[in-house]
Order: C-alpha cells, then structure tokens, then sequence
C-alpha cells in the first residue's frame, strides 16, 4: 500500500502553520480570501499556542489576516489587525525593519482608502525614506512609494509636491520596466489625470494616450484602466471645447 503522503498527527505545529500560510497564500492569488483566511486564522491560531505572545511570526500571521480583510474592503477590520501587528512587533526584541515598514505601508493604504490622509502622508514618507535605503533609486519599490505619496498629496491639494512625486514615479518605472509595462501604463494615467486637474491638457493628452495603448498591447481592451484613462482623456477634449473628439472618445468606453 502507498504511504500516506502527510500525517498531520506526526507533522511539527510550526512547519503545518507554514504550509497553512503557502496553502493561504495561493488562495488569495485565486481571489479566494475567506479561504485564504481561514487558513492563515488556523495558521495564526498554533502560533499563538506553541510561541506565546508577543512574537514575531505572530506579527505575520496578524498582518496576513489584515490583508485579506483588507482585499474584501472591510477596512476596519483590516486597520484592527495591522495597528496590533505593529503594536506587537514593537515589543519583539531585535530588528525588524523590512516587516515594521511592511506594515507601515499597509497601514498608510487603509488610511487612504479611508479618506484619512493625512495621517497616511507621514507614514507613506516613512516608506518611501526605507525604499531609498533599503533599494536605492532605480527600483520598482521605490517608485511605487512616489506613486503612492503623490496620490496623497493630491488629495491634501499638495500640488507642487504631488507633481514631483508622480514625475519621479515614473522616471523610475520608465527606467526598471521600460515603456511597454502595465505598471508604467498605470502611472502614466495617474499623472495624466493629475495634470488633467491642473489644466495641463497637452501634456495629459500625451499621457493617456500612451497609457491606453500600454494597456490595449499587454492586458487587452476590456481592461478597466483603459475606461478610467479614456473618460479622463474624453474630458481633456471636453476641456478644450472639441466636443466631437470628446464624444468619440466617451464612446470608446462602453467597446473598453
């Protein structure tokens, strides 16, 4: 007779919670994060039995149930975990940075997501000071981090600021992904409809086109960003008086 492959009886607590984590993971890439959830509960749950608190694979498993929260929109929930994630992680003896920064990030997107932004600035300039050191310049992390903090800024009507920031957003992923990256496409439209707001037509219509066509050539046409950058570029055209274009263009995102 055939082995059976895995006794759980025999199997150490701590090695099942890290299959429990793989096994989560690749549900949340799946989309499925009740399930993943449940998995990194369990997997949360011999955490807390064989290692007491506070520890730092606790912090983990917290920041990982957060996320799925998080994923499904329950931003309250999500904010819950992470603030305890990060108030453990604070009484864990030893350096953690890249986990501590981790959780800072999450935190400073469900402050955004919640309209809260002006406690997520401070927190996304915290990031965006450790991509530096921790990746230097030229890494997608960090232009991720501009990206993010432009955004914020744009919100808080930082103009001058949010302008430097997305610029360097994509001078950064220009150069890590090059011109023909979903990710650059991405934030090209960011900054298209940022400068769109601020009355820069020219610039913005050069932007977005650019955009639409990175996201037609490597994702496809249904895309959603496609629709979000064509109604932005319908708008530019709106704004300049070309009405005709304007309506071509807006019915291009119904065929997106």
């Amino acid at each position: 007779p055939c082995p059976d492959p895995m006794d759980v009886e025999d199997t150490d607590p701590l090695e099942l919670a890290i299959v429990l984590d793989e096994a989560g993971i690749l549900q949340s890439e799946l989309g499925n994060f009740p399930g993943a959830r449940d998995l990194y509960l369990e997997a949360l749950s011999i955490r807390r039995a064989e290692l007491g608190s506070p520890h730092v694979e606790i912090v983990r498993s917290l920041r990982n149930v957060g996320v799925t929260y998080w994923r499904e929109d329950d931003l309250q929930r999500a904010l819950e975990l992470t603030e305890s994630a990060r108030e453990m992680l604070a009484k864990v003896p030893g350096e953690h940075a890249g986990l501590e920064t981790g959780l800072i990030n999450n935190l400073a997107n469900i402050y955004s997501y919640l309209g809260r932004d002006a406690e997520a600035e401070p927190l996304q300039r915290q990031v965006l000071e450790d991509r530096y050191d921790r990746y230097g310049e030229l890494h997608l992390q960090t232009g991720f981090a501009h990206d993010n903090l432009a955004i914020t800024l744009t919100e808080l009507e930082k103009w001058d600021e949010a302008d430097f920031h997305f610029r360097k957003a994509l001078e950064i992923l220009l150069a890590v992904y090059g011109d023909s990256h979903p990710e650059v496409a991405q934030t090209m439209g960011n900054v298209g409809s940022f400068l769109f707001d601020r009355g820069e037509l020219d610039e913005a219509e050069i932007l977005l086109l650019q955009a639409i066509d990175i996201h037609r050539a490597t994702i496809g046409n249904d895309y959603f960003m496609v629709a979000d950058a064509l109604t932005t570029l319908s708008n530019v055209n709106l704004a300049r008086g070309d009405k005709d274009t304007a309506l071509e263009q807006a019915s291009e995102i119904g065929r997106a």
